[in-house]
């Protein structure tokens, strides 16, 4: 508890960075859901019920619970990313990642989750907050900055590299790390509270991309270790998310490519999160 009282006493700090949409959020914790033992289940969901509001008392919802709260309490900004610098041109950096980041975070919210001592409603938001921060490691751009001569300290998750958006795409993106967030039209928008018809589609998608990536992301899904997990986010951002010029349209084949990298990450950010949770809950 005293680690998570230092990060509760963080000074405010700007945000610097957004996250997988909800829908992309929903759609991991649906994988999550499906893969749940019947305790786990039963124990998230009473303690969801706990707190949050009417957006967040089910365990889809819950899962944009932190950026729901993110401008009232900008000082949990820093536990949604974790900046490994590295540059495109092969020049050496000194940058290194903030004290506090995703990792941290996750190891916190999870020891408070883990005590049954803490009180209820202490151990919801810590359940809300795991979950997001689970599913944000999976997302390449929270794992990395990439440093430039017009960058020298990062550009932010790539928030700072500019694309021209393509068309069809909704919210337009005018950014790398936007158009990953929304999985380049993977996630469509669906309001919260969840309608039945948007909870329906929500679990379908998850399913299809299960289906069409689970089995090999299964090989992956027992590793628990948060480092290991942003790692695989700086090897992809290396090799394939800044595969684009800055300030032009991505083509098609680069829109497949974030179309599938994104659901590959999703379901595997769910399995792991379904064996985090059953291990914490069950």
């Amino acid at each position: 508890m005293k680690r998570l009282g230092f990060l509760l006493l963080l000074p405010l700090v700007a945000v610097t960075a957004w996250s997988w949409d909800d829908t992309g959020h929903m759609v991991a914790s649906a994988v999550a859901y499906e893969r749940l033992t019947p305790t786990a289940k039963a124990e998230a969901n009473r303690l969801l019920a706990i707190g949050g509001d009417s957006k967040t008392q089910d365990f889809l919802g819950a899962s944009a619970w932190a950026d729901d709260i993110r401008r009232s309490r900008p000082n949990t900004g820093p536990w949604h990313y974790i900046d490994y610098h590295f540059r495109s041109d092969g020049q050496p950096t000194s940058n290194q990642p903030d004290s506090q980041n995703v990792e941290n975070a996750i190891k916190v919210f999870t020891g408070v989750l883990a005590d049954r001592t803490q009180p209820d409603a202490q151990r919801a938001d810590a359940l809300r907050f795991l979950m997001h921060f689970v599913e944000d490691s999976h997302q390449p751009l929270h794992c990395v900055s990439r440093d430039s001569d017009e960058y020298p300290q990062g550009d932010r998750g790539g928030n700072e590299f500019s694309i021209v958006a393509p068309d069809g795409l909704s919210p337009v993106p005018h950014n790398l790390h936007a158009l990953w967030d929304e999985g380049a039209g993977l996630f469509p928008h669906y309001r919260r509270p969840l309608s039945a018809d948007s909870e329906t589609a929500i679990y379908a998608l998850a399913d299809r991309l299960a289906a069409q990536y689970g089995a090999h992301e299964a090989k992956m899904a027992d590793d628990l270790n948060e480092h290991d997990w942003t790692q695989e986010g700086l090897k992809l951002a290396k090799n394939k998310v800044y595969g684009l010029t800055e300030g032009a349209t991505p083509d098609p084949s680069y829109l497949a490519m974030v179309q599938a990298v994104a659901g590959q990450r999703i379901v595997l950010a769910g399995m792991r999160l379904a064996h985090l949770l059953n291990k914490l809950l069950g």
